[in-house]
């Protein structure tokens, strides 16, 4: 009588190890699909915020507001921006359009930057719309009577669910009457002193303000925000009290005040980038 050959097999063991190899695996390729997704809606932002940034440059452009010669050859042209008393500005920083930019019927150039006319997709109602902007001017000759003006808008994407205020007291803003919408909002907050400063143990060029507190702080890393000069920084670290700058701060003319939008409820800074557009006239 043959016997039966005997079948070699997996003993329990082997199965065991090769299903925790088998779960690793699994674990591992689930973990990419979250950052997968936050890295595509990522993307899919920063093309829109490519899309609105052409549109403002268009419409800056294409608007000839800035060619009124009634508008800018007279007293009634300096009175489009304000120094820090409500008065027509001569200083050659950046400020906030007079009376904000709301719908206005006092000012022709207010009341045509319409609510509307600032988010993007202009398809779209401004209570749906993804991304709205806000603009600052500054007139870099005050002293010419050929006007140079520079306009900065700050590009602001909308969380949903979220709303947005300043918990600084001294925050001014720069489209209050937006907020009536759920907008996010820009505005300035003073300058207190510069200098360098160690934190986290790096010692860079920082800003001293007051930016909240340690739990809902102003500015955070990687924030945009303008200095009342013009200058176009991004945050590299920042305390209660002071916001270090990825690069170096430009102090050939004094520095009075940034302009910043706020976070919201949820934390996140709403500004995803600034733009600025030279517009002059003859």
């Amino acid at each position: 009588m043959n016997a039966t050959p005997r079948q070699s097999g997996f003993t329990l063991t082997e199965v065991l190890i090769a299903m925790a190899i088998f779960l690793l695996g699994v674990i591992f390729v689930a973990a990419l699909f979250p950052a997968a997704a936050v890295m595509q809606k990522e993307t899919v932002t920063e093309i829109r915020v490519d899309q609105a940034a052409h549109s403002i440059s268009a419409m800056l452009s294409a608007r000839r507001y800035f060619n009124n010669e009634l508008m800018l050859r007279t007293q009634s042209a300096l009175g489009l921006i304000e120094n820090d008393d409500g008065d027509p500005d001569v200083s050659g920083r950046v400020h906030r359009f007079i009376s904000d930019i709301s719908e206005s019927v006092d000012n022709p150039m207010l009341g045509n930057w319409g609510l509307q006319d600032r988010t993007y997709p202009l398809s779209v109602s401004p209570q749906m719309a993804e991304l709205v902007w806000v603009p600052l001017i500054m007139d870099t000759d005050p002293s010419s009577s050929n006007k140079s003006w520079r306009i900065y808008a700050f590009i602001l994407k909308r969380q949903q669910r979220a709303t947005y205020q300043s918990a600084n007291g001294t925050f001014v803003s720069a489209n209050e009457h937006d907020a009536a919408l759920g907008m996010p909002q820009v505005g300035r907050i003073d300058v207190l002193q510069i200098g360098e400063v160690e934190i986290d143990g790096e010692v860079r060029e920082a800003f001293r303000i007051n930016n909240g507190n340690q739990n809902n702080l102003e500015l955070k890393p990687g924030n945009w925000f303008l200095d009342s000069n013009g200058t176009i920084y991004r945050v590299y670290q920042a305390t209660t009290q002071w916001v270090q700058v990825d690069g170096f701060i430009d102090q050939s003319n004094p520095i009075t005040h940034l302009w910043y939008a706020p976070p919201g409820s949820t934390g996140a800074s709403p500004c995803w980038r600034i733009i600025m557009q030279k517009v002059e006239t003859q």
